[in-house]
């Protein structure tokens, strides 16, 4: 069962995983713990759905026949379009019998009311800020989030952040990043590991300031102050680093490349500004439509091979549109989600 495909939803329907949640066994227990640690990005979703499940709370009761001939009529006239408004009643799976239209009939209901269940379940808990196990934002939003330990985190645009569990004193914080965040650890009182999975790659602090960018397969780590470990988890290789380091992973099984950074820069994002260090158009494109949902296109022999230097706004991508078309004398057009750049002739 390919299982990384589900949502929270197909894992809460789900038979196999519905049975461990409600009736755990060795077996199960074997196979879920094994399929986590091969998949720990979906740790939040495996806890959302077994909240679902555990929050579900039918009252079952035995159908008359004067009920369920009432229930296939019911189906049967809003199929036919005669009955708009059919009452809707909770039924025992165990008590079906095998007759086989009278089945189905059972089946559409009860699937509709775990479906709607779970559907209003889901909803709560994505907008349930003391509930929520995965924190997210949209195109060109940044969002800062306070964590049960106190840790503040900064979530640039379009980012996920999973939270695992913090309530065991002397067990690691571990969190799950996809996208881009900055991190203010809380040294706690028993130096608990504070991990945030990025990638392949995890950075394992006991409390300061830090960047992680964590997109595809390019893992990017800026270290503002205080000091982390790198591990890589397809090389096994670990790096030190101190503040004003950069280290970039572009992918898991290539070496780690370290650079020097201002550390004031690792966090010009959370206060409003983008800063560009002979960064490339190309580059900027793709910050573009990572974070702005902007889609660019180069056109009539443009290059994307220029290199800009300088700070704009986060919020005005028409003033940096502007200044990168005066810099590099390029004809910019901007409609909508759209971006046009030719030669200006």
């Amino acid at each position: 069962m390919d299982y990384n495909s589900y949502t929270i939803e197909d894992f809460a329907l789900d038979r196999d995983f519905r049975e461990w949640v409600l009736q755990p066994d060795d077996h199960s227990d074997a196979y879920w713990n094994n399929w986590l640690q091969e998949h720990p990005e979906r740790l939040a979703d495996i806890k959302a759905a077994k909240r679902i499940l555990e929050n579900l709370s039918f009252p079952y009761h035995e159908l008359s026949d004067e009920d369920e001939h009432l229930i296939f009529n019911n189906i049967t006239s809003r199929i036919d379009g005669t009955n708009d408004e059919v009452p809707v009643r909770f039924m025992p799976l165990d008590s079906y019998s095998s007759n086989g239209t009278r089945i189905w009939a059972k089946l559409a209901v009860a699937a509709s009311l775990v479906l709607a269940m779970v559907a209003a379940i889901y909803s709560l808990i994505k907008v349930t800020e003391n509930n929520q196990l995965a924190y997210t934002t949209d195109f060109g939003e940044t969002r800062e989030v306070q964590l049960e330990d106190g840790t503040v985190v900064v979530l640039n645009a379009n980012s996920k952040l999973y939270v695992g569990e913090f309530e065991a004193e002397n067990a690691d914080r571990e969190v799950w990043l996809d996208g881009e965040a900055f991190f203010n650890v809380i040294h706690t009182a028993s130096d608990q590991k504070f991990i945030v999975h990025a990638n392949k790659v995890d950075v394992n602090v006991l409390g300061t300031e830090f960047n992680v960018f964590s997109r595809g397969k390019k893992s990017q780590i800026d270290l503002a102050s205080g000091k982390v470990v790198l591990k890589n988890q397809v090389t096994q290789e670990d790096v030190d680093m101190m503040p004003g380091e950069r280290v970039t992973y572009d992918t898991p099984t290539e070496q780690a490349v370290k650079e020097e950074v201002d550390p004031e820069e690792v966090s010009s994002w959370k206060n409003n500004l983008l800063i560009f260090r002979r960064t490339s158009l190309e580059e900027i494109s793709e910050l573009l439509k990572t974070n702005y949902d902007i889609d660019v296109f180069f056109t009539q022999g443009a290059s994307s091979e220029h290199y800009f230097t300088g700070t704009v706004p986060a919020d005005n991508i028409d003033l940096l549109l502007t200044t990168i078309s005066k810099t590099f004398d390029l004809e910019i057009n901007r409609k909508g989600q759209t971006v046009i750049i030719k030669p200006n002739l």
